[in-house]
């Protein structure tokens, strides 16, 4: 069964623990609506980035999926270029690494989603 998480959201150290509970819980929700598009800014998602790369994270395929949704937004709002150079250098470069060792499906494909995106948006 569902639920939300209630919890100060301006209080950091709350966000952080209920921010892990959520990561790892599979029924925790962080809002009733448009739970995704609150990571679709640099900020929130630094703060749920390095759960993709533990397995054991229950929304670990929710949280990529979701970083592929905002590079999608990015690029097809045609925001700038260096909005996904900025995404690059927080995400996507630790992202190649670990696919790199891993082999990881799902970090590989937003890997290289991102690299289309940047391509055409490039040209």
């Amino acid at each position: 069964m569902d639920y939300t998480l209630n919890f100060d959201w301006n209080n950091k150290d709350e966000l952080k623990i209920n921010l892990k509970k959520w990561a790892y819980d599979e029924n925790a929700i962080l809002m009733e609506q448009d739970e995704d598009l609150l990571f679709h800014n640099m900020v929130w998602m630094e703060m749920v980035f390095p759960f993709m790369f533990d397995k054991n994270c229950t929304k670990r395929k929710y949280i990529i999926s979701d970083l592929k949704g905002y590079i999608r937004e990015i690029f097809s709002r045609k925001k700038s270029l260096s909005d996904l150079e900025k995404i690059q250098e927080l995400f996507i470069n630790d992202m190649q690494t670990y696919c790199s060792e891993t082999n990881d499906p799902l970090i590989c494909d937003c890997v290289e989603y991102f690299m289309q995106c940047k391509i055409k948006l490039g040209s």
